[in-house]
């Protein structure tokens, strides 16, 4: 049975990968930008890059 952030990163991809055509190339649109947010950002910024995973570069 799959967790919680994995659902949550498979909705996140899914709404990435479904952007609108002219959309900016590695930006997320900006519906995604409160969830970014609120469950991403602070460990995955610039700064903290846990898992080596920096996330700043879309938004």
């Amino acid at each position: 049975m799959p967790t919680t952030i994995q659902i949550r990163m498979a909705l996140l991809t899914a709404a990435l990968a479904a952007g609108p055509a002219g959309a900016a190339a590695g930006r997320a649109p900006e519906s995604l930008e409160p969830f970014l947010d609120y469950h991403c950002y602070e460990c995955h910024d610039d700064a903290s890059r846990k898992g080596d995973l920096d996330l700043t570069g879309l938004a």
